[in-house]
């Protein structure tokens, strides 16, 4: 079958050196969803491309899709934006490690997403410059989850539809639903969630973007039970653990080592 010329912007998820003078890319494009891509000849004369579509890079792309052929084709590649600041920091570098496979991982291939497209590279740029990577991440969390039409409502008890409030909520994850403490018994069956990171995930939900999370919900317990929910639902939504995770950790660990000031626990 014929191949499509096709234009546009794309972020690199992954790349894989092919033979010694190719690569295998698996870009996120915002007109077409994610691709897979080979690369020919870039390690041999990379300024033909115009990029060496380095990890997490964002590109103005043009590339022959080849339906029924295992990759697509690159033909030019033009950087937008290297985002620097990610490898600067080994914490920036593992959230964006973890927000790239992340999205990795809940996409198939040719399947558009340009609302996904725009929330990857906003996170991108936010992850440039932050000091600490927690509200980032739990915000691209939400809204993917939000997005794939799997994120529950904690507005109300789903039994008596009573305002869910103290002293905690618990989320029955065979139910996805939230039961009040009286609706969920004694034994408390499920996953806690206390009011502060109730309230921490209304705010959250509310807001454009992550940068201006109300310092108040800066508390270890708002961040323990916000991290193990949110992982519950994004293992729900990919099928899978999810196992950059455990990347990330390490990475979280490392930098607390260098800087004592970073809490490790913190960037989960």
């Amino acid at each position: 079958m014929r191949a499509h010329l096709r234009k546009s912007a794309g972020l690199v998820l992954r790349r894989y050196d092919f033979r010694e003078t190719s690569l295998i890319v698996i870009l996120f494009t915002e007109k077409y969803g994610k691709i897979r891509a080979l690369v020919k000849g870039i390690k041999r004369d990379p300024r033909r491309f115009g990029s060496r579509l380095d990890l997490f890079t964002l590109n103005e792309l043009v590339f022959y899709a080849r339906p029924h052929r295992d990759f697509d084709l690159v033909g030019q590649a033009a950087l937008l934006d290297h985002f620097g600041g990610l490898s600067e920091d080994v914490g920036r570098f593992g959230a964006a490690g973890y927000v790239t496979e992340l999205t990795h991982a809940a996409t198939v291939e040719h399947d558009p997403d340009p609302a996904l497209f725009q929330l990857l590279v906003s996170t991108l740029q936010g992850l440039e410059g932050a000091q600490e990577q927690f509200w980032l991440m739990r915000f691209f969390e939400l809204r993917l989850l939000k997005q794939g039409g799997v994120l529950p409502s904690w507005a109300c008890c789903a039994k008596c539809r009573k305002t869910l409030s103290s002293p905690y909520a618990v989320f029955r994850f065979s139910e996805r639903a939230f039961l009040c403490s009286g609706c969920s018994g004694t034994a408390r069956e499920g996953l806690v969630l206390h009011p502060g990171a109730l309230e921490a995930l209304s705010q959250l939900s509310a807001q454009p973007s992550a940068d201006s999370q109300d310092a108040a919900a800066e508390t270890p317990e708002v961040r323990r039970e916000l991290s193990a929910w949110l992982r519950l639902l994004v293992d729900y939504h990919i099928g899978q653990r999810f196992r950059p995770l455990e990347f990330l950790r390490k990475c979280a660990h490392v930098a607390e080592a260098r800087h004592p000031s970073v809490s490790g626990a913190g960037v989960l």
